[in-house]
């Protein structure tokens, strides 16, 4: 059962740093984008929520591989 535990605690660590690095790594290609590029994005839709919903499919999948 401990083990258990230690598991699924070491899986929801890596799990929140997975989605550091994909929202860390959204913002730094949004930074790296001119005026234009960002007018046309924000035309688009929603961007601050975007880098997020990435960061939350990517933990979900990260999990989804362990328990696999």
């Amino acid at each position: 059962m401990e083990t258990l535990i230690l598991f699924i605690t070491i899986v929801a660590v890596l799990a929140v740093l997975f989605a550091f690095v994909a929202y860390g790594a959204a913002w730094l290609w949004w930074r790296s984008l001119n005026t234009l590029e960002r007018t046309l994005y924000r035309s688009a839709g929603s961007v601050k929520l975007w880098p997020a919903a990435v960061g939350v499919a990517g933990a979900a999948w990260l999990i989804a591989r362990c328990f696999a």
